[in-house]
């Protein structure tokens, strides 16, 4: 990727339905994750998820 400020979200599709499944609590059944590990009560913001990336740049995403 190009150098800049990116936020990251993502989920593991462990039934391979190309969706995110919710649970009658509107809860992931599925792991997920955002950059800066935010996310715990709802999508953090771009501004709090967002990282700068320039050639070095490494990041770990924790899934839930």
């Amino acid at each position: 990727l190009p150098a800049g400020s990116y936020a990251i979200k993502l989920f593991q599709d462990k039934n391979e339905n190309n969706q995110i499944d919710i649970g009658a609590n509107g809860i992931p059944t599925e792991p997920y994750g955002f950059s800066n590990s935010l996310g715990t009560y709802g999508p953090p913001s771009f501004d709090e998820a967002k990282v700068t990336l320039n050639k070095a740049t490494e990041i770990e995403i924790q899934l839930r």
